[in-house]
């Protein structure tokens, strides 16, 4: 699809298996566990309670362009072109998410645009995700004090790639009527 010279879909399922994770030398103590990261980014960061991550919500709108017969307006499917255009847009070498699959291997082929064309719309049509999308995995970065201190760290958030390419064609829609509804000076 992009720059790539593997096109054989069955080449895509040989190449996968050459992907490795890579392992960085850890500088955080280990008394900084999962748990008490969360605790820290729920309570003492953003003020709230640590609850259960929510899957969906409902109240959320998507960007209507098309016409029922009843002249409700209705968001048109995802079309396989949108897909497509936002896995030629997605980042190679960054890290991959709970699933372990880089944006690299979305690129190879046709099969998986294919699949995530038919994922992304169920998601779509539904009105919700599945709930490996909703997890992240979090790398803290140590920025300056106190190794043993969580305000010492910022941490980067990664979802798998497939959240990320719905991401990409949710907001590749909503980008032209945020960018009409707000001013200029903003």
């Amino acid at each position: 699809m992009t720059k790539c010279r593997v096109t054989d879909d069955k080449a895509m399922w040989k190449k996968k298996d050459t992907f490795k994770v890579r392992s960085v030398g850890s500088t955080i103590p280990k008394s900084l566990t999962v748990e008490k990261l969360g605790d820290y980014m729920s309570k003492d960061l953003y003020g709230v309670e640590p609850t259960e991550p929510v899957i969906c919500d409902e109240e959320g709108g998507m960007p209507t362009t098309a016409t029922d017969q009843n002249h409700e307006t209705k968001p048109l499917d995802i079309q396989l072109d949108e897909v497509t255009e936002a896995i030629k847009r997605a980042k190679n070498k960054i890290s991959c998410g709970v699933d372990g699959r880089p944006a690299e291997i979305l690129k190879i082929g046709t099969v998986m645009a294919k699949w995530i064309h038919r994922v992304c719309q169920a998601c779509f049509e539904a009105e919700r995700l599945p709930r490996q999308w909703d997890i992240s995995k979090v790398t803290p970065i140590y920025k300056s004090g106190n190794k043993s201190d969580f305000p010492n760290y910022r941490t980067i958030l990664s979802p798998c790639a497939a959240a990320k390419i719905f991401s990409t064609i949710i907001l590749a829609r909503m980008y032209p009527d945020i960018d009409r509804t707000i001013d200029n000076s903003q």
